[in-house]
């Protein structure tokens, strides 16, 4: 009687490693570079407002551009204002034009110059930006991570959306430490677009068909 248990564990073994739901990810290496016009994204938000068009586009944005330039730019996490919004002007918030589909989870290297802190990353899918309290959109995905103190560069996984994984347009990301009353004294800058502090996104992306990249 002991040969037929055997038989059948050692079968049952080969049937769990032969499981679909161990397959590796699929999709194609996609890595996104965060830039601004100005130094300060402060002076870029400014002017975001001022133009009147910060419901259809940031001039923050995300690309395949890796940077180069030796002098960086930087904008700061925390903002007096409602952080109850999809994407604002006052917060870090880049933009990528993407088609195509999720296939993994998405990390963000982040390059930071800041006081000890937990933060949070936000990620919405082919959303307008800047819809805030009543019109706010939930994000397809959300993570906390924490900051030491001073320079630093963080990788935060930001689990795959469970919806919405299918990009038809645009990415968001946001950055930013909670507002007041669960603001916790953090101060800190997002530091990007230079060949020293290349902040950005990476994922897997499965294109459209006939497409050989998710970048528009």
């Amino acid at each position: 009687m002991k040969r037929p248990v055997v038989a059948l564990l050692v079968l049952t073994g080969l049937l769990v490693q032969a499981a679909p739901g161990h397959a590796a990810p699929k999709g194609v290496p996609t890595a996104l570079f965060m830039h601004g016009p100005s130094q300060l994204g402060e002076v870029d938000g400014a002017k975001w407002v001022a133009a009147l068009t910060f419901a259809n586009e940031s001039p923050l944005t995300m690309d395949a551009v890796k940077p180069t330039a030796a002098e960086g730019k930087s904008m700061s996490y925390v903002s007096v204002v409602n952080d109850a919004c999809t994407g604002t002007p006052m917060y870090p918030t880049f933009v990528a034009k993407l088609d195509g589909s999720i296939s993994s989870d998405l990390t963000l290297a982040l390059h930071s110059l800041s006081a000890p802190g937990t933060y949070t990353a936000r990620v919405w899918v082919d959303t307008a930006i800047f819809q805030c309290n009543l019109e706010y959109v939930a994000p397809a995905a959300q993570a906390q991570f924490t900051l030491p103190a001073g320079e630093s560069r963080a990788e935060v996984v930001v689990p795959a959306p469970s919806r919405k994984r299918s990009v038809r347009k645009t990415i968001t990301v946001m950055i930013f430490a909670p507002q007041v009353p669960a603001y916790g004294g953090q101060v800190g800058r997002l530091r990007y677009d230079a060949a020293a502090t290349p902040s950005g996104l990476s994922f897997l992306c499965t294109p459209r068909k006939g497409r050989s990249s998710c970048i528009v």
